[in-house]
């Protein structure tokens, strides 16, 4: 199955993460262990999308803090580095949403 690109990834220049993750658990040799390697597989990935937001989120307001003391006349690379990690980080919050309602849907389940 073909991953499809969300516009969002593209204009944020994320990576495809999770189709990766999802590919290669699906084509890792481990037999057995390949749920467990998926599950610290799927923590790092996170974490390092986590990082990732974080790290947009400092740059824009490094330079927000630039531009605002006159150190920095770049205004428009300013506003852009602002919506781009404001968007990273309303994905973010997405992700999380749909990671929770996931988890809401398994923990009602009746057995």
């Amino acid at each position: 199955m073909a991953d499809v690109v969300h516009p969002v990834f593209i204009a944020l220049d994320l990576p495809l993460a999770v189709g990766r993750a999802d590919s290669q658990a699906m084509t890792s040799p481990t037999g057995a262990n390949a749920a467990s390697g998926r599950g610290t597989d799927f923590s790092r990935m996170l974490k390092a999308e986590l990082d990732q937001v974080n790290a947009l989120q400092q740059t824009a307001s490094d330079r927000m803090n630039r531009v605002e003391s006159g150190q920095e006349e770049d205004l428009v690379g300013t506003v852009l580095s602002v919506q781009k990690a404001s968007l990273s980080f309303q994905l973010l919050l997405q992700v999380r949403n749909r990671l929770v309602e996931g988890y809401h849907e398994v923990f009602n389940l009746q057995l």
